[in-house]
């Protein structure tokens, strides 16, 4: 098992090493022969282990069952990546701010999303699933609905983040843009419509030149 989840089982009665692994691995021959033979040798040391208590504990009749076990931890942190999202719907143009934390090991994540630095509450958050990357690493997304008259512009949405390969909290902050300048606007306006009127009256004049030229 890894992080509470099963990878491999092994029945003795099958005698077959079964992957439970949601991602997918190129087991090499030789290695999965290696570990249903260890398999194997856990197997009737557990056997030796049972009868030699039986023995001792003078519990030699009925059925008995055994258990060990054993592990290890391994301290494989991948820091997560973040993104503050805005999204609109094409069509309904309903939009909705999410946070996206990715490529993160181990499982366990924390993420709260602010909105103007007060805390955003759980229940008005969608909630997305743990989902497993390919390498092994995961991601999860809160994602907050914005009502019609709400304007994300009007706001500063943080997400914040806290993780074991982490030493403090991560904050990712969306912002909006600058509002665009009115005044070059209309001096960008002024200057094509002085354009236009200007290829308006070259046109007239070459036109008028022409009919004069076939006049003559």
């Amino acid at each position: 098992m890894v992080d509470d989840v099963q990878v491999e089982y092994f029945n003795s009665n099958d005698r077959k090493l079964i992957s439970r692994r949601h991602w997918t691995v190129e087991d090499v021959v030789e290695e999965r022969d290696l570990k249903t033979s260890v398999m194997f040798q856990v197997r009737d040391d557990l056997i030796v282990d049972l009868h030699r208590m039986k023995r001792h504990f003078n519990h030699t009749d009925g059925v008995h069952t055994y258990q060990e076990i054993a592990g290890c931890e391994m301290n494989d942190e991948v820091r997560p990546r973040i993104r503050v999202m805005l999204k609109t719907h094409p069509e309904s143009g309903a939009q909705q701010v999410s946070c996206l934390a990715t490529d993160f090991y181990p499982r366990h994540i924390n993420m709260t999303l602010l909105r103007d630095g007060q805390t955003v509450p759980e229940e008005s958050l969608i909630t997305g699933e743990l989902l497993p990357n390919g390498d092994g690493t995961y991601q999860q997304r809160k994602t907050l609905s914005l009502r019609a008259e709400e304007t994300p512009e009007r706001h500063n949405y943080t997400c914040t983040v806290t993780h074991t390969s982490l030493s403090n909290k991560l904050n990712i902050t969306w912002e909006p843009g600058p509002a665009p300048d009115i005044t070059f606007i209309a001096v960008a306006v002024s200057v094509v419509v002085s354009v236009i009127g200007v290829l308006v009256l070259a046109v007239a004049a070459f036109i008028k030149q022409k009919r004069r030229s076939a006049g003559e």
